[in-house]
């Protein structure tokens, strides 16, 4: 069943934004900037975040078409395939700006699937 799948992948991407909020709390912008472990670990959970992306029903993706589901999979696919091509300085804002939009979205089908 769809909804079924649809839930659990919208899970994944909950708990994909939860490891990116653990690995940069407390830390600042330039600390980021300096630390590639992090750097790689939050890139790795973004690139997550896309493939589930990738597969979450179309109908689901319709219903919610205010989410931007082509530029999250796009994101997904500069780092899978262009990793050297990343700017640190978007992936954090990335971080700070959009990740928290994301997760009241995810949050919010969540709710009413």
């Amino acid at each position: 069943m769809r909804s079924n799948r649809d839930h659990k992948l919208l899970t994944q991407i909950s708990e994909e934004i939860t490891d990116i909020e653990f690995f940069t709390v407390g830390i600042t912008e330039n600390k980021f900037m300096l630390n590639k472990e992090k750097q790689k670990a939050v890139c790795l959970s973004f690139q997550n975040i896309g493939e589930y992306v990738k597969n979450i029903s179309q109908e689901l993706k319709d219903r919610y078409n205010d989410v931007e589901w082509v530029e999250i999979y796009g994101f997904r696919n500069i780092v899978a395939h262009e990793y050297s091509k990343i700017k640190m300085s978007q992936v954090w804002q990335m971080v700070q700006e959009d990740l928290p939009h994301l997760r009241a979205d995810v949050e919010k089908i969540l709710r009413n699937l």
